[in-house]
């Protein structure tokens, strides 16, 4: 069994050594592909890219007027959504402004307690949408800010509606 097992170690062995000088001599060819790459630019270690060339059939400029048109139309959301947002800001702190001027008396408790839960609902919903805008999620923001504002402006009418009725003079 041994002059059997013989042949095969000097096999593996010579085995062995050939991928190792292989991969010594790419890693080899591959630095000095790289050195020859990075001499001519003057400054080691860095290369420079070419920029992509475009699809066949499109230009350069076609690609970027597309880029373009997206940054306009996220621009545009973004700018919807800080709109919105400044409103709801606003709708709300009418809201709790007028909230604070409610009739109250008999009966009342329980329709201002009501507004109140509503006026925290549309805060809510503002806060959310604040979060959103931070998080580059402009359409989220924009849409439950324009949600919020409608709440606070429906709680800022039924409070209105409530102080004019006070407010009637009585035949």
């Amino acid at each position: 069994m041994m002059p059997s097992s013989l042949p095969t170690l000097r096999l593996n062995a010579n085995f062995t050594t050939l991928i190792f000088l292989v991969l010594l001599s790419v890693a080899g060819s591959g630095c000095s592909e790289s050195k020859n790459e990075t001499e001519g630019q003057g400054q080691p270690g860095t290369s420079v890219q070419e920029p992509a060339a475009p699809p066949p059939g499109t230009s350069a400029l076609q690609g970027e007027e597309k880029v373009t048109q997206a940054d306009t139309q996220s621009d545009s959301i973004r700018l919807q959504a800080q709109e919105q947002l400044t409103q709801a800001n606003e709708a709300v702190d009418k809201a709790q402004q007028l909230l604070k001027r409610a009739p109250s008396g008999k009966g009342s408790t329980l329709a201002i307690a009501a507004l109140r839960q509503d006026l925290n609902a549309a805060k809510t919903l503002l806060q959310s949408s604040q979060t959103h805008f931070e998080n580059e999620q402009f359409t989220m923001a924009r849409d439950e800010a324009r949600e919020a504002k409608k709440k606070a402006d429906l709680i800022a009418q039924q409070i209105e509606q409530a102080i004019e009725t006070v407010n009637l003079p009585s035949s």
